[in-house]
């Protein structure tokens, strides 16, 4: 049914599709629960067609359309951008044609005029690679000059109030940092160093520390999810699949479990603001910090800080900025000052980048 629906309507505006859907509800139930008697089929019939019986009419909301600008080349041109960096966007975080103008803006304000940055254009306007591009230039800047190990630490926290938001965000970093295409990247460009991602929340594998226990834990829930990716019947469904689970493979640049972060933390940490909260007052997470301290500390831009800007940047991406409002938002400010206490940077550190989205905040400079 759904097939048929999908040829016949692909030009259809909401209202013919509505229509032809309250058809095919009304076909279903007439032929799956006939009646005999005609006046009682009739009766039926329209009560069915009362509105609200069957579905309502379709809400339509007219959506702004996002001016487009520059294409990649032109922004690099314009920008002075990396073209390493424009390389990298080409394996699967930027798929459009053109930027969006705000896309463009942010690209500048972040990476020509070093400035933080708070995104706050509607859904569906490309908010996520708004904060990504930007983000990912800094880091590029600095992978291009990785030896044969780089040195560990958080380049980027990526702060979300839903853990149902931080999933969503790792099927597009999964698709952008781990694809085919970007492993073949990292080899011929970054020594086959590979910039890395994790989740790190209450659904990441395993609590505690390496017990047996906790080790045949960590297994078999490797091999559980190993046996629902081989479920996929044909190799399509896999492909199409793929990034919705985490990558198994040693090749892969996600970090799949805490123990692995613990040792070596990711240059992109994903998580919430509860287990930030937890992680900054357990022992057991004090090396991921501390790792990341170092690694800005060793920044060769401290033996001549007024000549130039720091190569190493520690960036925080906070996303639905207006859900932290009132006593939440006053705690999670609080939190943010002690987590750049721990790394030993202040808010308004050169090595110290602010970037957050928002779609609910209105565009009005009095706010």
């Amino acid at each position: 049914m759904n097939d048929s629906l999908n040829k016949n309507n692909a030009s259809a505006t909401p209202l013919q599709l509505n229509d032809e859907l309250k058809k095919m509800y009304l076909r279903y139930l007439t032929t799956e629960l006939p009646l005999k008697e005609a006046k009682l089929a009739k009766e039926r019939i329209d009560l069915f067609n009362k509105e609200g019986v069957i579905n309502h009419a379709p809400l339509i909301e007219q959506m702004p359309r996002y001016k487009l600008t520059h294409t990649l080349e032109e922004a690099k041109s314009l920008l002075n951008l990396n073209p390493l960096f424009i390389s990298f966007l080409k394996c699967g975080l930027f798929t459009q044609k053109k930027m969006y103008k705000h896309q463009f803006d942010a690209l500048k304000a972040v990476c020509v005029d070093n400035k933080n940055l708070v995104i706050t254009t509607g859904t569906g306007s490309g908010k996520t690679e708004s904060f990504l591009m930007p983000l990912m230039h800094q880091i590029i800047n600095e992978a291009q000059n990785w030896q044969s190990k780089k040195e560990a630490g958080i380049r980027a926290l990526l702060l979300y109030p839903l853990n149902a938001l931080a999933e969503d965000q790792m099927i597009r970093l999964r698709r952008s940092l781990d694809s085919d295409e970007a492993r073949k990247w990292y080899s011929n460009n970054l020594q086959s160093n590979k910039i890395t991602f994790g989740r790190y929340n209450g659904k990441t594998p395993v609590s505690g520390g390496k017990v047996r226990g906790k080790i045949q834990e960590l297994k078999d829930y490797r091999d559980s999810l190993a046996i629902d990716i081989a479920s996929f019947s044909s190799s399509s469904v896999k492909e199409k699949m793929r990034y919705n689970f985490s990558s198994l493979d040693i090749e892969s640049s996600e970090l799949f479990d805490r123990w692995s972060m613990q040792d070596t933390p990711p240059d992109l940490l994903i998580t919430n603001y509860s287990m930030l909260n937890i992680m900054l007052m357990r022992k057991i997470e004090d090396k991921m910090f501390e790792q990341t301290k170092a690694w800005l500390q060793n920044d060769p831009w401290h033996k001549l800080p007024n000549s130039s800007q720091p190569t190493r940047v520690f960036q925080l991406v906070i996303d639905e900025l207006h859900t932290y409002r009132g006593t939440p938002g006053t705690e999670v400010a609080y939190l943010i000052r002690l987590l750049l206490d721990r790394l030993g940077l202040t808010p308004n550190s050169k090595q110290f980048k602010f970037l957050a989205t928002s779609a609910s905040i209105p565009d009005n400079k009095k706010t």
